[in-house]
């Protein structure tokens, strides 16, 4: 789908103190061979019970980022993954940033939420352009609801938040435009994924390809990745040639090159993986960190198209490609602890 006049004001971020991939191998929580498939080099990691605490600290840090009042906001979302401690945290999130009068609800999706809602805002922010739509995204992952170093194939698991601040009014990028699809028949893999290491997951995989006769689902995924990465380039009318940077989330190189650089053709250099294998996946979240990352190592200029790409548990899928109209500035950075 293509965007007009929908533009990115600003990023914001909450990381808690990272854990050396060294220092976890040292304490046995991972095998090394393991470590190496990953490549991860840290995890951040936090005692923190309420991911929404983080979520906030992020928005915060967005909008003193492009000096936004809270009172500004229209839309005010929350997404997160897995279990969490509080029944309402986007009203949690309302109460904290001061923002009553703004539509405010959680969405889930996953791993794509961070996406879904950058679509939800798009949407909104063309219905009521006056407005300012305020994306937030966090997650953590106690050790007694996953065990974030083995508990998940392909990638660890972290903690933190991010925020994505769009508008109609001003913005260092525009939204050029966004593709979703899903693919709900593979929705029993994410039922008990959770509480699998990686030979339960694998057991459940041929498991399933038994009963259902399905191909393997990796490769149903990468056909609708692969279908709706295109269809996005080609809604701007360019080719993977023209991306400056290509935003992923965090997971071992090999699944980010299957899923994503493969199909588009791109080198990990290309990409923000070398960033993501510092902080690990920190479920919606990825995407916004990629961006905050690439605006805080200066390396946006005019003209720059950026695709962030996005995939969830489900499985679905949302991809946004946005061209950068001046570079952002960045700002004295708040409630960030590295």
């Amino acid at each position: 789908m293509k965007w007009d006049d929908i533009l990115i004001r600003a990023t914001g971020r909450w990381l808690p103190t990272a854990t050396a991939t060294s220092d976890a191998l040292a304490l046995g929580l991972i095998p090394q061979r393991r470590a190496d498939q990953l490549g991860s080099s840290f995890t951040t990691t936090t005692t923190e019970q309420l991911a929404v605490r983080m979520a906030t600290r992020a928005a915060f840090d967005a909008l003193a980022n492009a000096a936004v009042s809270p009172q500004d906001l229209s839309l005010l979302v929350y997404t997160t993954v897995g279990g969490q401690a509080h029944s309402t945290p986007a009203q949690y999130l309302q109460r904290a940033l001061a923002a009553p009068d703004a539509e405010c609800y959680e969405l889930r999706a996953a791993s794509n939420g961070g996406m879904t809602g950058l679509l939800a805002a798009a949407g909104h922010l063309a219905a009521r352009p006056e407005g300012e739509a305020l994306v937030t995204a966090a997650a953590i992952f106690p050790p007694e609801h996953l065990d974030r170093w083995q508990g998940s194939p392909g990638m660890i698991m972290a903690d933190g938040g991010s925020a994505l601040l769009m508008s109609r009014r001003s913005g260092f990028a525009r939204v050029c435009a966004t593709a979703h699809t899903s693919i709900p028949e593979l929705e029993e893999f994410s039922r008990e994924q959770a509480q699998m290491d990686d030979e339960q997951w694998n057991a459940k995989r041929r498991k399933f390809l038994a009963d259902t006769g399905l191909p393997p689902h990796e490769h149903l995924i990468w056909k609708a990745l692969d279908r709706t990465l295109k269809a996005v380039l080609a809604e701007e009318d360019i080719d993977s040639k023209a991306l400056a940077h290509t935003i992923v989330p965090s997971s071992a190189w090999q699944m980010a090159d299957f899923y994503f650089a493969e199909p588009l053709g791109l080198t990990r250099e290309r990409t923000t993986w070398y960033y993501a294998r510092q902080t690990g996946h920190i479920g919606p979240a990825d995407q916004f960190l990629g961006l905050d990352h690439l605006i805080r190592e200066r390396r946006l200029y005019p003209g720059d198209y950026v695709l962030m790409v996005g995939l969830g548990g489900g499985y679905c899928m949302t991809h946004t490609l946005i061209q950068i109209i001046e570079p952002p500035v960045p700002r004295n950075r708040i409630h960030v602890d590295r």
